[in-house]
Order: structure tokens, then C-alpha cells, then sequence
């Protein structure tokens, strides 16, 4: 439901309601259920304005959070434990708005997919409320979703391989955010207590724990001195850091890419189904993709975020959300043939070398139609270093293929002698 509510509304208010209703709620909401539910909003003077109001509280004070500065004297660094509390904390909250936003939603839903039924309910612009109300709730679905993932890890009899390896794994193994799991008889169970048991244990510790201690220094004033005012400034930075408002696809986008760098591909790549389709989701799951062992998909997807370059006629570097995820070396440079070069080296470094020769053919294209461009500052030594080096890629990801006879008209297309004779070594 997160992930098709994230999505842009392209049909009615009308059409997309009753998809929704149809799809997640037609089978737990009787017409007696949305009677009642106009009856109760018919007794409010301004339902519209009063759902609007609870929209917007539910994320005014994530939009609002402000992480303390860094070079305030008066702050303090947060450690492991304190980050542990914080993602304990954010926990409880997401869950509780995440609540809230879903049950605002369903009621908007039912609104507008009964509207006969609820028309004594003057809830005025509901195509914008159910809008707000869609964005609203994915916000807080990706909020619930992030804080209730754990990443697995081996057993201590795994992981006790080497001291160095145990030692990084005990010191993310906190009993602050030790995973619950419920076992067959339904009682719970700790994960504390399989530390010693069979060999089949697998322990799992918080996902939110592991970003906020790799990727994010959080820090607190601790200027009133108490500790239940800490912890809610802990939590709004962890907000803050997640970029989890309204308005923050860009900060999410990042965040996928932190996560594709250090989490479990599986899990990144769940996390990207909750965001909206954009050109810089589509290049972090070709990454992802790439480390599922999927080059089909991913080549799919390094193909749907490069139609970037031909829609920014400025340069890519003002493009909304790639420059938040694509590397410096390749934004700097600003051409489509550098994105699709440093793609053919991705597929390269992981030993896919059918696309790697792919995407190198399709940077020998941009390079060719952006250098004949009048505007081009594109220079022919620029082109042709270019070029000898994309023909020369080309030929070794074709020999890896044993596609010999492409491999040699590779060779043949290079116009640097030098490097045609080293192929033919």
C-alpha cells in the first residue's frame, strides 16, 4: 500500500480512491462502517480543515527537527548505546504516526470512494486532502518500515572465524536493539538467549542502528538536563538525518545509496520499492541489481536513469536527484557518455562483461552525438583518447564473452595502432 501511494496521481482523485479501496479495504469496510464514520465527521464543524490540521501535525515536527551543530561547545557526541536508545525511540514513534496516517488515509479513501454515503461530511477539496493524505502516509510507512528491519548475521561459532570479525559483530550486538522473534509454541523469545545455542542461531540487530552508527553523527545539546527531552531531541535528528518529511525524496534517494553501500542488497532493494520511480532510484537499484546478480535488471535500470541526460538541457548537474547519488567524477563531467563509461565499469568490476561491453557502445554513441553538437566543448584529443579507450574496453569485455569476430572489429575500430597491436598480443 506504501509503495502505490507514493506513486505520482495520475488518473482522478476518483479512480485512484477506488483503486485503493478495492485493492486494500473492500473486504473489512461495510457500507454500516462508512455510515458510522459520516455520522461522526457530520458532528465536526470542519471535518476537511480538521483532517488537514492532523495531516500536518503528524509532520511538522519531523520537518522541523534541526540537527544541533557540530561545533557547539555545549553538545555532546552520541555513542553506540545512546544511538541504540534513539533508534529505540524513533521506533515507538514512526509506529505511532504511521498509525495515525493509515487510518486518516482509509477514512479519506472511504470518502471519496462513498461519496453519496458521506456527503453529509463537508470535507471540501478531497482530491487535495487524499493527496496529502497519500504522502503523508508513505512518509510514515518508510519511517515503520526502516525502524522494524534487522539485518541477520551468522552465529558466534561463524562469526568467531577470526577475533577481528567477532569483534565488529559484538560491538553492533547490542541487547538495546537485539531482534524479538516469536517461536513455534508463540511465546517470545529474545535472541540474547540463543547466544549459546545450536548452531542453526542466526542473530539480527537493527538496521536503523547499523545506518545511524555507520552513516550519521548525531549529537545533543543535553542543555536541560533531562534525559526524557534528550531522547526526543535524539529522535527528531534521527528524522532529521532520514530526510523523512514531505518534501525529502531527494534525502531518501540518499539514504538508498548509503544503505546500497552497506546493507544487505535484499533489504535495499525493499527499501527502494517504498520510494517514488525516479532516475536516482533507478541508478541505485541497477547497484542493487548488480549485487543480486541480476545484470538484466540492472541493465534495465542503468538504462531508465541515464534518459536523465537527454531531459536536463542545462547539465545533469542541476538535475533534481542524480547528483545526490552519481559519483563526483561523473557529475563533474556532465555527459552521457561519462555516465554510460562509468556503467560499462561497474558491470566490469563484477565481471558481467556482455553489458559491460553494452554500455561502452552506448558511451561511443553519446560521445559521437554530443562532439558533432555546435555548443559541444567536447575538443577532438578529448574524443579520441575517449574513444581509443571505450574501443579497447569493448574488446576485452567481448574476448571475456568469446565473441571473437566482435572482439576483432573492435579491434579494427580503434584508431590508436599502438593499442590495436597490443590487442593483437
Amino acid at each position: 500500500m506504501a509503495s502505490d501511494a507514493s506513486g505520482e496521481m495520475l488518473v482522478s482523485y476518483e479512480t485512484r480512491a477506488a483503486e485503493l479501496f478495492e485493492k486494500y479495504a473492500n473486504g473489512s469496510i461495510s457500507e454500516k462502517h462508512v455510515q458510522h464514520a459520516a455520522r461522526l465527521l457530520a458532528r465536526c464543524r470542519t471535518p476537511g480543515d480538521t483532517l488537514r490540521n492532523l495531516l500536518h501535525v503528524l509532520v511538522q515536527s519531523t520537518d522541523a527537527a534541526v540537527l544541533t551543530k557540530t561545533d557547539d561547545p555545549q553538545s555532546f557526541k552520541s555513542s553506540s548505546s545512546m544511538d541504540g536508545l534513539f533508534a529505540a525511540g524513533f521506533a515507538m514513534s514512526a509506529c505511532a504516526r504511521f498509525e495515525v496516517a493509515r487510518d486518516l488515509l482509509l477514512l479519506l479513501i472511504c470518502a471519496a470512494y462513498h461519496s453519496e454515503a458521506m456527503r453529509t461530511a463537508e470535507i471540501g477539496d478531497i482530491s487535495a486532502t487524499l493527496a496529502e493524505g497519500m504522502r503523508v502516509f508513505s512518509v510514515f510507512a518508510i519511517a515503520q518500515w526502516i525502524s522494524g528491519q534487522a539485518i541477520s548475521s551468522a552465529n558466534d561459532d561463524e562469526t568467531a572465524d577470526t577475533s577481528d570479525a567477532a569483534d565488529g559483530f559484538l560491538r553492533r550486538f547490542s541487547v538495546l536493539n537485539i531482534n524479538r522473534r516469536r517461536d513455534s509454541a508463540g511465546s517470545i523469545v529474545a535472541k540474547l538467549d540463543t547466544l549459546h545455542a545450536a548452531e542453526s542461531s542466526k542473530f539480527g540487530y537493527s538496521l536503523l542502528h547499523d545506518i545511524l552508527s555507520r552513516h550519521y553523527a548525531l549529537r545533543f545539546s543535553g542543555q536541560t538536563g533531562d534525559f526524557a527531552d534528550m531522547i526526543s531531541e535524539g529522535v527528531l535528528q534521527v528524522y532529521a538525518c532520514l530526510g523523512l518529511g514531505l518534501d525529502a525524496q531527494s534525502s531518501l534517494v540518499q539514504l538508498a545509496a548509503k544503505m546500497e553501500r552497506s546493507s544487505p542488497a535484499e533489504l535495499t532493494d525493499a527499501f527502494l520499492q517504498l520510494l517514488p520511480k525516479s532516475t536516482a532510484s533507478s541508478y541505485v537499484s541497477g547497484l542493487v541489481a548488480v549485487r543480486m546478480r541480476d545484470h538484466t535488471a540492472a541493465s534495465d535500470a542503468f538504462a531508465i536513469a541515464g534518459v536523465a541526460y537527454s531531459q536536463v538541457a542545462e547539465g545533469i548537474r542541476n538535475a533534481v536527484d542524480l547528483q545526490f547519488v552519481l559519483p563526483s567524477a561523473v557529475l563533474e563531467s556532465g555527459h552521457a557518455f561519462s555516465y554510460y563509461e562509468h556503467i560499462a565499469g561497474v558491470f566490469e568490476a563484477a565481471g558481467y562483461f556482455a553489458p559491460a561491453a553494452q554500455f561502452s557502445r552506448r558511451a561511443l554513441s553519446s560521445l559521437q552525438e554530443e562532439s558533432e553538437r555546435p555548443d559541444t566543448d567536447i575538443t577532438s584529443d578529448v574524443r579520441l583518447e575517449r574513444q581509443q579507450k571505450l574501443w579497447f574496453k569493448i574488446f576485452h569485455a567481448e574476448l571475456e564473452c568469446n565473441s571473437y569476430e566482435a572482439a576483432y572489429m573492435a579491434m579494427m575500430a580503434n584508431p590508436d595502432s599502438k593499442l590495436q597491436l597490443e590487442c593483437l598480443r
